[in-house]
């Protein structure tokens, strides 16, 4: 199991939010994620960024 913070100080709009996700989840990408809740979907499933398809996460603020 991968365990992220997002930081919640980093964060106060919808904008901002998704700029944090892509941090925290998608470090390394030479792309952005979609900014709505299908693209953060994916990101939570995985096989994009920091964990494998199917891996647990836990993300935790």
């Amino acid at each position: 199991m991968i365990t992220v913070q997002i930081d919640g100080g980093r964060f106060s709009n919808l904008k901002e939010f998704y700029d944090e996700v892509e941090r925290c989840l998608t470090s390394g990408l030479d792309w952005k994620i979609g900014r709505n809740l299908d693209a953060f979907d994916d990101i939570l499933k995985g096989g994009i960024g920091m964990h494998n398809y199917g891996k647990k996460l836990n993300l935790y603020g």
